[in-house]
């Protein structure tokens, strides 16, 4: 499967805890358990989580070095040291987050409150964290 950073959605927000056998089924696509269904996608292809790490430490990596360097430098082309580029890895996280929650409100409208809650105890709870909120929206796409 060839790709580029641009086919690869945003990390799916999956949790196995309560189907430990779909773990099992997604993990390794050379294994005899695998039955050929992920929740990472790529050009209709089902792509098995061992190969998740690798596939999204590409974005930033791999056969985007150019482009990750032409947005990790400053104006004369030098390199950003390590904690300057992951806060800007971090602030681009954080801004599409925001736009993420900002599709999430417009396309929910009036359900929004609804639809993006989590449950503490016997209680529901709307969610205010944008990160969270983000979350719940792709998980929903």
């Amino acid at each position: 499967l060839v790709f580029t950073s641009d086919d690869v959605p945003p990390p799916p927000s999956v949790q196995f805890s309560k189907d430990i056998p779909l773990l099992g089924r997604m993990w390794d696509d050379r294994l005899p358990g695998w039955d050929g269904v992920s929740y990472l996608t790529i050009k209709s292809v089902s792509i098995a989580l061992v190969y998740w790490r690798e596939v999204y430490s590409g974005r930033y990596r791999g056969g985007v070095h150019n482009s990750f360097w032409s947005r990790f430098s400053d104006a004369e082309g030098n390199h950003m040291d390590y904690t300057t580029t992951l806060r800007a890895i971090q602030d681009d996280r954080r801004k599409d987050d925001e736009e993420q929650v900002k599709r999430a409100r417009e396309e929910y409208g009036s359900r929004f409150d609804k639809v993006f809650t989590y449950r503490k105890g016997n209680t529901w709870h709307v969610l205010t964290k944008d990160v969270d909120i983000a979350k719940k929206y792709r998980s929903l796409k």
